[in-house]
């Protein structure tokens, strides 16, 4: 019995110790597979990593590479571009009309190559703009109309082709409002009169410069008031000195714009006492005027024209009072845009013989006796 017993205990420790080494295996087969785990997700992170790695590479390659293809592609374009700035430059320093041509010539060796629709969209649009400036440029000293459309169009595609928030936008308006404009006085159709002030009013509506906005207001104050002119709307009037108005208030006491605005609105104030005859509309043109006069430079081109303004105000208040004063000090402005006009101008004949009417109107005034 004891032998028995003895071997029974024995054959329980085996049991025992198999089971150990059973379940020490196992743990050890699940540690192995828990490290191959390990690295197989080390070696998939890294993979990925890898891949992460070479797309990097590659976008910046391309990148490169773009950027290198566009500066290739546009810097055949440069050359012109250099050659139509200088051209225009020397126009400007009163080499004549040949160099504002050279310039266009090379604006449209630009416009019309087959590959300058795939350059970079801003130099695109730097080159409409500025050939749109030139074309401008030669209508003032051609009067073609042709070149005038032909800047229009330029405008329009710069307009196209920025982007919606561009803060350039206005400023295409408005020098389209200035071409449609420069297009209604020489042609004297009312719908392009029309074109100018919707563009201005949307250059507005859209204007994000409040530097820009008193010469906006300004470009559709002169466009309302040509309106009126044509139209004899008295409607336009009174918008016109509502946005001239406007643009007196929105400027600068010193911006160099600002008696030019004053003189406009005395226009506008002066034709409204045309219209109606109400004296006050007369009294505040004149004030206009003189503030006008006081604000600008002493060497300032339009200087005269102010001066011109304030006399044909100052002899219409003579004309309603029989003041001889106004007579008088109308004299003495015209007196004073004749000496400041040089013998060139076209205006000298225009500021002559109002001074000359208005000397003649002195001398037969019975007042003048008195």
């Amino acid at each position: 019995m004891i032998a028995r017993v003895g071997f029974r205990s024995l054959a329980n420790s085996n049991i025992i110790d198999n089971h150990i080494e059973v379940v020490g295996l196992r743990n050890e087969v699940q540690a192995t597979r828990a490290k191959r785990t390990k690295i197989m997700k080390l070696l998939h992170n890294i993979g990925l990593l890898f891949v992460l790695f070479i797309f990097l590479i590659g976008f910046l390659i391309f990148i490169f590479f773009s950027t290198v293809f566009i500066y290739l592609k546009t810097i055949k374009f440069q050359a012109d571009k250099k050659q139509a700035k200088i051209a225009e430059a020397r126009y400007r320093e009163g080499e004549g009309i040949q160099a504002l041509d050279e310039a266009i010539a090379a604006w449209e060796r630009i416009l019309n190559h087959p590959k300058f629709a795939n350059v970079d969209k801003d130099f695109q649009i730097i080159v409409l703009d500025d050939s749109a400036h030139s074309y401008s440029l030669r209508f003032y000293a051609k009067g073609l109309l042709e070149d005038l459309d032909r800047s229009s169009s330029l405008y329009k595609e710069a307009f196209k082709q920025s982007p919606s928030d561009s803060r350039d936008l206005p400023l295409y308006l408005n020098n389209l409002g200035i071409n449609f404009r420069n297009r209604y006085n020489h042609t004297g159709q009312i719908e392009d009169l029309q074109k100018a002030i919707n563009a201005y009013q949307q250059a507005l509506n859209m204007s994000w410069d409040d530097e820009l906005s008193p010469s906006l207001l300004n470009n559709l104050g002169n466009s309302l008031s040509d309106r009126y002119k044509c139209t004899s709307r008295i409607e336009d009037l009174q918008q016109a000195i509502e946005v001239y108005q406007r643009a007196i208030k929105e400027s600068p006491n010193n911006s160099p714009s600002l008696p030019k605005f004053l003189n406009n609105l005395g226009n506008s104030l002066s034709d409204r006492y045309d219209h109606t005859g109400q004296m006050g509309a007369l009294q505040q043109a004149i004030k206009l005027y003189q503030r006008a006069i006081k604000e600008s430079p002493n060497n300032s081109p339009i200087l005269p024209n102010f001066l011109n303004n304030l006399g044909n105000s100052l002899s219409d208040r003579y004309e309603h009072t029989g003041q001889m004063e106004d007579l008088q000090q109308a004299i003495k402005v015209y007196q004073q845009a004749v000496e400041l006009t040089p013998d060139d101008s076209p205006m000298l004949s225009t500021y002559l013989n109002n001074l000359n009417t208005n000397i003649s109107k002195y001398q037969k005034s019975p007042r003048r006796l008195e």
